[in-house]
């Protein structure tokens, strides 16, 4: 009797650690950092050309993907998500063509570092330190990048928000700032916005990469086409999120809620507050 019941005994005890290993892994960085909704950008093919507004995927590969929107048509916006809507509702409520998660943001979804829109100032300038060491800024309807220093005024700016690390300004890696920041050198998702002369630049990674490898692959990939590249670090790892109306298999993580998002709208539609 007491042999069957020790085996009973072990095969009880031998699920409870199969359920716990299990229920771990599927909560764990794979199906975390790497969803289901990567399928369909990895078998995507490269340079696709997307149906309307002139929205091009330039390149798709290993999991890095870019998306550019011709400055001349296209603008871009800042948008607090006060409804706590997804990514996708975002767009569509917003009448935007694509969305991108934004800046950092702290435990009470407050904004990390300044938050400056249209002339109000949410959120003070943080102090310099190694990750929000740069901001995105609209000053008299264009778009900049900047790193923080002791001469930057941003009463001059009708809009920032601060974020980082810088990655690239006129075409030059800033190697040194990205190997100093808090994530730079280790593999997470990442998001990205930039622009040249010609072009505003959304990416996303799928897969983890270093903000030094994702760099390289920037100039590598874009600079035979336009001088003056300038990339600045997003929120990435679990914020990772992007959605795009053209082509929605494209999308990746829509379904998240963010506090921010920085948005691209058309130039010939009036964009709902």
């Amino acid at each position: 009797m007491k042999k069957p019941l020790f085996f009973t005994v072990f095969l009880i005890i031998l699920a409870f650690v199969f359920i716990f290993f299990e229920s771990n892994y599927k909560s764990g960085f794979p199906t975390e950092d790497i969803s289901s909704d990567s399928e369909s950008i990895l078998s995507a093919p490269s340079d696709q050309n997307i149906e309307g507004d002139l929205l091009t995927e330039i390149f798709n590969q290993k999991g890095l993907v870019i998306f550019r929107f011709n400055k001349n048509d296209h603008g871009l916006k800042y948008v607090m998500n006060n409804d706590n809507l997804t990514t996708k509702d975002i767009v569509i409520k917003h009448d935007l063509l694509a969305a991108i998660n934004g800046g950092f943001f702290l435990k009470d979804l407050s904004h990390a570092g300044l938050l400056k829109i249209e002339g109000v100032v949410y959120v003070n300038l943080a102090p310099i330190d190694k990750q929000l060491n740069g901001v995105i800024y609209w000053q008299d309807s264009k778009v900049g990048i900047a790193k923080i220093d002791k001469n930057l005024d941003i009463k001059y700016f009708d809009s920032a928000i601060q974020t980082g690390p810088v990655m690239i300004l006129d075409s030059v890696i800033q190697e040194e700032p990205i190997k100093s920041s808090v994530n730079g050198m280790t593999n997470h998702l990442r998001s990205i916005f930039g622009y040249d002369s010609t072009y505003y630049y959304f990416i996303y990674t799928v897969q983890p990469y270093s903000l030094l490898e994702v760099a390289s692959l920037l100039v590598e990939k874009i600079n035979e086409y336009e001088q003056s590249l300038n990339f600045i670090n997003l929120d990435g790892g679990s914020s990772t999120s992007f959605y795009i109306t053209k082509n929605e298999s494209a999308s990746f993580r829509s379904f998240k809620i963010l506090p921010f998002l920085l948005g691209i709208f058309s130039n010939y539609q009036t964009s709902k507050q």
